[in-house]
C-alpha cells in the first residue's frame, strides 16, 4: 500500500536526484502549509510541502492533508496530470525533469 504522503516521499527524492536539492529549495518557496500538519510524520514534512508549493497536489478540501491515506489511482493520476500542466505552462523545475 502506497500512501499520500509515501508518494510525496518518492517523488521529491526523485526530482532530488534529477535536479538536485537547490531547484527544489527555489521552486518551493512560499511553501503552503496544511491545517494538520501535524498527522504527516517529520521525515516527509519537507517532501509534502515542496511538493504541495509545486503544484502537484493540493490537499483535501485545499487545506487539509490525508497523509496516512491509501493514494488511489485516481490521485495518482491528478499528480501526474499536475505534472503534465505545470511542464506545459513552462514550470523549469518540470522542463528539467522531462528532459
Amino acid at each position: 500500500m502506497l500512501t499520500i504522503e509515501g508518494a510525496s516521499k518518492i517523488v521529491h527524492n526523485a526530482v532530488s536526484i534529477l535536479l538536485g536539492n537547490a531547484a527544489i529549495n527555489k521552486a518551493s518557496t512560499g511553501s503552503r502549509t496544511f491545517a494538520n500538519k501535524t498527522d504527516i510524520s517529520p521525515d516527509a514534512a519537507e517532501a509534502v510541502e515542496s511538493m504541495a508549493a509545486i503544484g502537484l497536489y493540493e490537499g483535501f478540501a485545499g487545506t487539509y492533508f490525508k497523509p496516512k491515506s491509501r493514494m488511489t489511482m485516481e490521485q495518482a493520476a491528478v499528480m501526474l496530470n499536475n505534472m503534465i500542466k505545470k511542464k506545459e505552462a513552462g514550470n523549469s523545475l518540470l522542463l528539467n525533469i522531462a528532459r
